[in-house]
């Protein structure tokens, strides 16, 4: 039986509901370590950019990607150097690209808390197995990954 409109913007509206809440206990400590770290809106925006591509695109991709001119991301670039939380790399291929990639304490500042990682590792561990295969599916669609396209 096929859901009605109304039943799937009420699983819709939960759905919502439910992210914003992990979202909000997530980001209690994250807003705390991003303040310490001095960051703007645009920088945290970069390093998520950053945390969502596996390939390190060059400069040029993540300017087309955020919508400013080249010239802002080696803005952004310098200052989260400065701070530890990005490197530059050469292109192994082409000396003249230049790749841009977290650091292992700019992934550290986009990361849940070791406390909230085991907290959600423990609530996930009660979840059965299909359970936990639907919640592992439905989080990679929200962050439109490959499971939910195959």
């Amino acid at each position: 039986m096929q859901a009605t409109s109304r039943q799937c913007g009420a699983v819709t509206d939960r759905v919502v509901d439910l992210a914003e809440r992990a979202l909000a206990a997530l980001d209690d400590r994250r807003l705390d370590v991003w303040e310490r770290l001095g960051l703007t809106v645009r920088q945290i925006r970069f390093m998520h950019l950053l945390q969502r591509h596996r390939d390190w695109p060059c400069v040029t991709k993540l300017a087309a990607e955020m919508g400013v001119h080249p010239a802002i991301i080696t803005g952004l670039t310098d200052r989260l150097t400065d701070l530890g939380l990005v490197v530059r790399k050469v292109d192994a291929r082409d000396r003249r690209v230049k790749h841009v990639e977290l650091t292992p304490l700019g992934r550290s500042a986009l990361a849940a808390s070791p406390v909230e990682a085991a907290l959600i590792r423990e609530r996930v561990s009660r979840l059965d197995s299909g359970a936990a295969a639907a919640l592992t599916y439905a989080l990679d669609a929200l962050d439109g990954g490959t499971l939910a396209r195959a």
